[in-house]
């Protein structure tokens, strides 16, 4: 029998949405960033032993979603500063100079392109090295054939 099947996608998008929320109201319920981190600590640890015991991986996610949902969680960075500007204004009726300062940061580090700057500043130069199987067969401690049950039979 097979075990239910899990989500990757609807984890990272859980996961997104507890990180944003969590910033865009940590100045409001200042206490509620700790309870949130406590969350995401059960949540790994739970989410870890279902993945490893009880589910089942059906279907492999692409790398891209990983890749923007590390983009998405850079937004963390604009939502507690709009949080703030939100929540100042309608208590307060003012706003907060840092908090115009850091959502104005968080706006330009979110634009900026730092892929391309990280690359600038430390480029990676990788050999990409072709060889026929043929040529490194015997640095392979076991293959596919060594390993399946089939195979194994057949002797």
């Amino acid at each position: 029998m097979e075990n239910t099947q899990y989500n990757m996608g609807k984890r990272y998008a859980e996961i997104i949405e507890i990180m944003w929320f969590t910033y865009l109201y940590t100045s409001l319920i200042p206490f509620g960033a700790c309870l949130s981190a406590i969350g995401l600590c059960f949540y790994y640890w739970i989410d870890k032993y279902n993945l490893l015991r009880r589910s089942s991986v059906n279907s492999n996610i692409a790398g891209e979603l990983s890749l923007f949902s590390m983009k998405l969680l850079d937004f963390t960075l604009l939502c507690k500063p709009l949080g703030e500007l939100l929540f100042d204004y309608q208590i307060r009726d003012s706003y907060c100079v840092s908090s115009v300062v850091m959502a104005a940061l968080a706006l330009a580090y979110l634009v900026a392109p730092i892929d391309t700057i990280l690359n600038f500043l430390h480029p990676e130069k990788f050999k990409a090295e072709e060889k026929a199987y043929q040529d490194v067969e015997s640095n392979f401690k076991n293959t596919y054939q060594t390993l399946h049950p089939i195979f194994s039979l057949k002797k």
